[in-house]
């Protein structure tokens, strides 16, 4: 479901709108995690389809972020975006979300766009889902070839069936699968 990118900072930021259907005025970017509907956007990302994640954790996963980015419409979140990072060398970006039926209308890019300008890093990465590469494209991010991933089961099992995952060796040279105690 995702592949690597890394894209390697500065590089010019798409000003254009790539065959949106809406304006980028009907939409609000904000980086202000306060008053935000944790159930709302589980429902968003379940419908995107991105994952399946409770409230209570995607609340603990973008307030522990070093950089969040929420799209609003007419007052409802529709979409979201976050980064961890260093500070100084690298910053990875999850969870980029749009409800379907803002889908194309330029609100990941203007998430993107806002999380990359508060990651003053030399190097920015990211897992796409699995056909929309040319998105991050634009963003001057390139496919990267010696990224690695460790999962837990059932995540692990799922990543490999889809072709996320990739084992050189046997699973029980991978060592153990479960999360150490």
């Amino acid at each position: 479901m995702h592949g690597g990118f890394f894209v390697q900072l500065p590089v010019p930021l798409p000003s254009t709108l790539y065959g949106t259907k809406a304006m980028d005025s009907i939409y609000e970017i904000s980086h202000d995690i306060s008053g935000i509907d944790w159930w709302r956007l589980a429902d968003v990302m379940a419908r995107a389809p991105l994952f399946e994640r409770k409230p209570f954790e995607l609340a603990t996963a973008f307030r522990n972020s070093y950089a969040v980015a929420f799209a609003h419409h007419e007052g409802d979140i529709v979409g979201a975006a976050r980064a961890v990072s260093d500070g100084v060398y690298y910053a990875t970006i999850y969870d980029v979300v749009v409800a379907p039926e803002h889908q194309g209308c330029s609100v990941g890019r203007q998430m993107v766009s806002a999380l990359l300008a508060k990651l003053p890093v030399e190097r920015v990465f990211l897992t796409s889902v699995f056909g929309k590469e040319g998105f991050y494209e634009r963003f001057g991010f390139l496919r990267q070839t010696n990224a690695m991933g460790r999962y837990v089961e059932p995540a692990r099992g799922q990543a490999i069936a889809s072709g996320v995952l990739t084992a050189a060796h046997t699973a029980s040279s991978l060592g153990a699968t479960k999360t150490p105690n």
